[in-house]
């Protein structure tokens, strides 16, 4: 065996590490956008699970069934609420909006818009879901 014959060179070592520096630089600003992706995702989640939660209640009291005693009064007084703190210790908190009641007495029953807004308590100027539904209500 002669003596080039028995093993790498410096000079291959050398562009071998150049060609894997270049591979790494190119890789890293894709691990680092999917790892800030993925922490907003897991944000985004945890938020509209909040949000659901804060609707479900909601949904249970008045059914999508048109007769009843349920009332758009009702509705209003008692799930309009604003800075429902997450007692979970997520650091959320939500508004639960309730459309205004229809006037006249003839258009019930009606469906009325729900909204539920979740945000962050430290920044609520900065909303990271936004969950609308409808429920019905048989009288004012």
């Amino acid at each position: 065996m002669s003596r080039s014959d028995e093993g790498f060179s410096i000079v291959e070592v050398v562009i071998a590490m150049f060609l894997l520096a270049i591979l790494a630089l190119a890789v890293i600003p894709v691990m680092i956008t999917a790892t800030r992706n993925s922490v907003t995702n897991k944000s985004l989640v945890s938020a509209t699970s909040y949000a659901s939660s804060q609707l479900a209640p909601i949904r249970a009291a008045f059914p999508n069934a048109s007769t009843g005693t349920t009332s758009c009064a009702t509705l209003r007084s008692t799930y309009a609420k604003t800075g429902i703190i997450d007692t979970s210790g997520s650091g959320l908190s939500a508004d639960a909006a309730i459309a205004a009641c229809p006037t006249a007495t003839a258009d019930y029953p009606a469906a009325v818009a729900v909204t539920i807004t979740v945000y962050k308590t430290t920044t609520p100027s900065k909303i990271l879901v936004t969950l609308p539904s409808k429920v019905m209500v048989a009288a004012p």
